[in-house]
Parts: structure tokens; sequence; C-alpha cells
């Protein structure tokens, strides 16, 4: 215990209250931002699969349209490819579609080490040739 908590324990008691809140405001911003981040991603992915959407059904117009392949046709392979997974549910994961496609899944983000912060250590001048 040092000498401030025994002769001034409410300086003290008001000073470790200031740093509580202090945490918790930075706990709480951080917290904030992270919702933030992650509202504005699952966005952008609604984005995404609206436009995947929109590519797909012209896509399969197109080629019900140019006779390349019938709309039961379309049906029946959709109702052969959703029970690939085991369920029929009208989705498939992506694992599942690659797998049948025979393609890779993507390699994962290389993670950086972590090397902790050190003090820069002074470099050593090289003594002089004479």
């Amino acid at each position: 215990m040092g000498v401030m908590e025994v002769f001034f324990p409410e300086i003290m008691e008001a000073e470790h209250l200031r740093n509580i809140s202090s945490t918790l405001k930075t706990n709480e911003l951080r917290s904030m931002r992270t919702r933030v981040a992650a509202a504005g991603r699952i966005g952008a992915l609604a984005r995404d699969v609206d436009s995947i959407a929109l590519i797909l059904c012209a896509l399969v117009e197109k080629l019900v349209d140019d006779g390349v392949i019938s709309q039961k046709d379309l049906l029946e392979k959709i109702d052969q490819i959703d029970v690939l997974d085991g369920r029929r549910d009208g989705r498939l994961s992506a694992k599942v579609a690659r797998g049948a496609m025979g393609v890779k899944p993507p390699l994962p983000k290389k993670k950086r080490p972590i090397v902790p912060k050190t003090k820069s250590v002074p470099k050593i001048p090289k003594p002089k040739k004479r």
C-alpha cells in the first residue's frame, strides 16, 4: 500500500473510479466500432447476394429463351443438386458446391506472426579501419 493510499484514500479511490470509467468508455467505443463495421459488412454481403441473384436470373432466362435448357430440366437439376448436402432445403453450402464442381476451396488468409514490440536498440558504429 502506497503513502497516497494511506493518507489520502478518498483521492486514490476517486482516481481508481476515473480509471474504471475511462476503461468502460474505451471498451464501449470499441464495441460500437465493431458493431458498425459488422453492419457494413453485412450490408455489403446482402448487396452481393442481390447482384448474384440478378445475374443468375438473367443467365437462366437467357438459357431457357435460347432453348439451351428447358425450365423443367432446370428444376429437375436443382432438385438433384439440392440433396447433395443431405438435405432438401433449397440451399447448398459453398463447400459442397465446390466439391460437386471439382473446384478447390480458396486458400486461407495468411496470418502475420505476432511480433512483440521492442525498444529499438541503438546501432553501434563499426570501428574505423586504420
